[in-house]
């Protein structure tokens, strides 16, 4: 009967053994998985951003285009 309990208690250390490495794989494997949909996210955005940036840029081109205004010197006479 000891040596059935010593089983168990040993089979059980090694099941615990096993359960935390399996449960800090996930952890990490999970947490990586954000880090990738953050990743994914801010590289989305960035690039949005970067378009939204480049259109205002042209707007603002366009508009000193359209008033012939090349230097500041010039935005005196408007």
């Amino acid at each position: 009967m000891v040596d059935l309990m010593q089983r168990f208690e040993d089979d059980f250390c090694v099941f615990e053994e096993q359960f935390f490495k399996v449960r800090d794989s996930r952890v990490w494997e999970y947490r990586e998985n954000i880090y990738k949909q953050f990743d994914t996210f801010f590289e989305h955005l960035h690039s949005h951003l970067d378009l939204e940036k480049a259109r205002k840029l042209k707007e603002v081109d366009d508009i000193f285009s359209k008033l012939k205004i090349d230097d500041l010197s010039d935005v005196d006479k408007y």
